[in-house]
């Protein structure tokens, strides 16, 4: 039994490897910008991505106050004050810790 799960987890090693690999590979073929402004507006492009993505998780998360948790122990202070504006801005995230809009769910915290 230990031999089996052994060897799940280094096929899973291997196919995390691949991806990897493949997603350097498509990003090398998309290119990256090649002077300063270029690169600023790509990063900032990419940054807003990831921005979006993070508020958007707390929507769908079962658990936010959970997530908000998580993103506190692994994601930089700068990206967590802007991820907190997020959430005073938008009222349909609930941080109550069940379900999203739920009755008696807390909203979020009024940062102004």
């Amino acid at each position: 039994m230990a031999k089996a799960a052994k060897e799940d987890e280094e096929k899973a090693k291997t196919a995390q490897k691949q991806r990897v690999r493949e997603v350097v590979d498509e990003a090398n073929e998309e290119g990256f910008p090649k002077d300063a402004e270029e690169t600023e507006a790509y990063f900032m492009s990419e940054l807003a991505k990831g921005e979006g993505l993070a508020a958007d998780s707390l929507k769908v998360y079962p658990q936010p106050r959970e997530l908000i948790s998580i993103y506190d122990k692994t994601v930089p202070k700068p990206i967590l004050d802007l991820l907190a504006e997020m959430i005073a801005v938008d009222s349909s995230i609930s941080i109550s810790g069940s379900g999203l809009g739920s009755p008696g769910s807390m909203s979020a915290p009024n940062l102004d």
